[in-house]
């Protein structure tokens, strides 16, 4: 149709139906709902940065940025205007039929690209971004015919010439309305975010409450004028949906290290910190940060990310761990942290396989409660029932999950783009670096080589860090080439921050005489007999001083199978003696694994500093256990015994023997250094 003639978009085609009470919503309606979610996602949750970077990427000014995103965001469905879709209800008088199966995503595709030459984009950009509006059900296909003719349209499932016409008329309506500028540059690496952002705005404009908010307001012609409008009414109505959802930016409020965690004063680490990284600080950046177990590196942690979040201009948090349990118990911890230092409700979301059996928001009232929130505050942490959806925890404002929910967005898996995404609003925190295997943390340099192109400050932690690691963090952060990469060494204990083209200087922090600790590291062979290791002999020489006198041991087991299978041995043999053993691994159901990890950590976790012995029972206590308890959880025995495992997991293990001085008092006298006992770890080897 000639431009001179006003466009008119047939409403008779349909977007929306399912749910809908028989209703049939149009499709020129739905992508205007989606244009108006992605404006309000924009001004309201995308981060600063993210905003001004795909800015600098499509090399315009962020209003014309935004308003490129919204015209795109409306014309995602515009392969729906097809015989293959439309004939699931009803396809219009005056358009034929056609018996080529054409799945919607693709037919947007494959329309686009003519339509938007037409509209004056560049070829290669109008196969760009039909190739990117094409991924919006989460996944990309390659675009490898030309931009067609209508014969090849024909082929493709896309209809006769007068489903062309509508096509066109329909985009050059939204365009009308939403007045979007013509790129004139585009990179193919924001193509993914950009994907990630418009799955959102759809996945908003799509849930069926709103849809049936919005059907009495469809307009009875598609005209430029009517379906303004229509927008207009969509933009309001965005907003109340956004904050449903429980999309919102993470406020916390600034202030010191002291004010923030007033319960810990700052060790020489966290006052090293505290005090030099800010005047460090660029857009992004990565911070390295080596210390022993039980150094406070999770508080070091979460003040230098909102530190780096406030320069960088991100708007969330996203702390990512090894394992489900630790997970979990991190959960609770950052949720007392958000409790206590949040300006405004914010919403938070645990992530990980079975996260959907947790039970968040009690978790989250409890945690809310321990930092006597007031009762007219106990909304400050909450999770919002939308997130609780599958792929959407990553989008609230904290996020605490296992690092797989973070690698899943550089694999070739379904919604990549929108947990890409979700991460590049985000300042990230890696737990545990050092318990990756090879192939984890090739998938982690992907990871972190796309989080520094887009400026995403990182925080990686770690109790043991060596130079040929860091240096390869460091190189895939800042997308060194190959042969290129400058030697990085995290000072241990000590930290390494590294920004964009900026020199990198270590910096080593005093190890604290207190803190310094002998450990005594012996090795126990046991012997095999059936194809299993016999540990009984080893272990009841080991823990006879638990028995006859007192205190707490941790037998560490390789498998679950090896754990239950110690616990009965050892229960049998300790009967009678009065000692109590307690069992812990990952296969116990969810909430059981909760309430035991919860009761284990406050009867051997960190002591308060107004009355160390509070809630400490330390009689004799051996806790059976597998890998769940080395990371992240905050435990302390007088003895550990383990299984032999790689080096550095041997230095986690060993960071819950003895873990916390003000417990000292309260040890045996045999597990005492300062009164001839030994601080013993117990390495069993066959």
């Amino acid at each position: 149709m000639p431009d001179h003639v006003p466009p008119v978009a047939d409403l008779r085609f349909w977007g929306k139906e399912r749910g809908l009470g028989g209703a049939r919503y149009p499709v020129a309606c739905h992508g205007l709902d989606a244009a108006a979610m992605l404006r309000c996602l924009w001004r309201e949750y995308v981060s600063p940065g993210l905003r001004a970077r795909i800015a600098e990427l499509l090399e315009l000014s962020e209003d014309e940025a935004r308003r490129l995103l919204e015209f795109w965001a409306a014309a995602h469905d515009i392969g729906k205007i097809t015989p293959s879709f439309q004939s699931q209800v009803e396809i219009p008088s005056g358009y034929d039929s056609d018996d080529v199966t054409a799945p919607h995503d693709e037919a947007t595709q494959h329309a686009l690209c003519p339509l938007l030459i037409e509209l004056d984009y560049p070829k290669r950009f109008a196969k760009w971004a039909a190739q990117l509006l094409g991924g919006h059900h989460g996944r990309f296909t390659e675009l490898n015919r030309e931009c067609h003719s209508q014969v090849k349209a024909r082929a493709l499932g896309l209809g006769e010439e007068e489903w062309a016409r509508q096509r066109a008329d329909t985009l050059r309506v939204w365009r009308a309305v939403l007045e979007p500028p013509v790129p004139s540059s585009f990179d193919t690496a924001a193509a993914n975010v950009v994907t990630g952002l418009v799955i959102l705005a759809d996945w908003l404009a799509s849930r069926i409450p709103y849809v049936l908010k919005r059907l009495p307001d469809v307009p009875e012609r598609g005209d430029v004028s009517s379906l303004g409008s229509f927008f207009h009414g969509s933009l309001a109505e965005a907003p109340a949906v956004v904050a449903e959802a429980g999309l919102a930016p993470l406020r916390l409020r600034s202030g010191s290290f002291a004010e923030e965690f007033p319960e810990f004063p700052a060790n020489e680490l966290q006052r090293d910190i505290a005090e030099r990284l800010p005047s460090s600080l660029g857009p992004g950046g990565l911070l390295m940060i080596s210390a022993p177990t039980g150094f406070g590196k999770t508080e070091t942690a979460l003040h230098a990310a909102r530190r780096m979040s406030e320069v960088t201009g991100t708007s969330g948090l996203f702390f990512a761990l090894p394992t489900m349990a630790t997970t979990e118990h991190m959960f609770k911890r950052i949720a007392r942290y958000v409790t206590t230092r949040g300006s405004e409700p914010n919403s938070q979301a645990m992530l990980h396989g079975m996260a959907w059996l947790s039970p968040v928001e009690e978790m989250l009232r409890e945690e809310m409660s321990r930092a006597s929130v007031s009762g007219a505050d106990s909304t400050l942490v909450h999770c919002a029932e939308w997130l609780l959806g599958a792929k959407r925890g990553l989008l609230a404002g904290a996020g605490v999950g296992t690092i797989d929910q973070a690698l899943l967005s550089v694999l070739p898996t379904r919604h990549n783009a929108l947990r890409m995404f979700a991460l590049t609003g985000r300042t990230v925190v890696i737990d545990e670096v050092h318990a990756f295997d090879e192939y984890m943390r090739t998938l982690l340099y992907v990871l972190l080589r796309w989080l520094g192109y887009w400026n995403v400050p990182v925080v990686l932690l770690s109790a043991t860090l060596p130079a040929p690691l860091a240096t390869q963090l460091a190189a895939a952060y800042r997308g060194d080439r190959a042969g290129t990469e400058e030697r990085i060494t995290v000072p241990y204990p000590g930290w390494v921050y590294i920004g964009h083209g900026e020199p990198v200087v270590p910096r080593p922090v005093p190890f604290p005489d207190e803190q310094r600790r002998r450990l005594a590291v012996s090795s126990r062979a046991v012997e095999i007999r059936d194809g299993e290791p016999d540990r009984m002999p080893v272990l009841r020489r080991a823990l006879t001083p638990l028995v006859e006198d007192r205190g707490t041991a941790l037998v560490l087991c390789s498998t679950v199978a090896h754990a239950q299978r110690t616990w009965r041995l050892l229960r049998e043999h300790l009967e009678g003696t009065g000692v109590e053993l307690r069992l812990l691994h990952a296969r116990f159901p969810i909430h059981v694994r909760e309430s035991v990890t919860e009761e284990l950590t406050a009867r051997f976790g960190k002591p308060t500093e107004e009355d160390p012995k509070a809630g400490r029972v330390r009689e004799r206590t051996i806790l059976v256990a597998t890998q769940v308890v080395e990371q992240s959880l905050d435990v302390d025995f007088d003895l550990v015994i383990t299984d032999l495992a790689p080096v550095e997991l041997l230095l986690q293990r060993a960071g819950r023997s003895q873990r916390h001085p003000a417990l000292n008092p309260l040890r045996p006298e045999w597990a005492d250094p300062n009164r001839g006992g030994t601080r013993e770890l117990v390495v069993l080897t066959s």
